[in-house]
């Protein structure tokens, strides 16, 4: 079920932290917008992604009224439309993610430790593994946990909650 897998996924990226099934929820379908798994214009209904998701619509209605915040999905007359991220919006983050990020790094390597270089290092091995099998999704994984990796151990939270979604929102390119 997807509380299994999500369970599974989460204890995994969060080292053991709670969190709720709305958040789950979140991440999974602000993911699946992101890499175009539904497509700019595409409708979406509560009842359609609860059935899909095998959850209730309470921590669906949640994790729409966050997507919607994050300007990803927007309420219609014709229902809740996905957005998604323009060629205008993907320019505009990443002339907003370069400079921050040049000075996380900065920062990171400043604040760097054994445990986060090992960090850094460990995930550049598996990334290389998949690589040698051609495994695009895993490296695009690896590629976003890398950068997470550096955004939360540069020793700014500014540069982390900002960076964070920014890099999110790009994944599908």
């Amino acid at each position: 079920s997807f509380r299994a897998v999500c369970s599974k996924e989460v204890n995994y990226m969060y080292e053991h932290r709670s969190i709720s099934l709305a958040d789950q929820i979140f991440e999974k379908l602000e993911k699946d917008i992101l890499t175009g798994k539904y497509a700019q214009g595409e409708t979406l209904t509560e009842t359609k992604l609860s059935e899909e998701l095998g959850v209730s619509r309470t921590p669906v209605r949640e994790a729409l009224r966050r997507l919607s915040q994050e300007k990803l999905i927007k309420d219609t007359q014709r229902g809740t439309v996905v957005l998604g991220i323009s060629r205008e919006d993907l320019i505009d983050i990443y002339a907003i993610r370069m400079p921050l990020e040049a000075m996380a790094v900065t920062r990171f390597i400043e604040n760097m430790t054994d445990e986060s270089l090992k960090v850094l290092k460990d995930i550049v091995d598996v990334q290389e593994f998949y690589g040698s099998r051609r495994d695009f999704s895993h490296i695009s994984d690896k590629d976003s946990e890398f950068h997470e990796a550096i955004y939360r151990n540069c020793g700014s939270h500014i540069l982390e909650e900002t960076l964070i979604p920014l890099h999110r929102k790009v994944v599908k390119y």
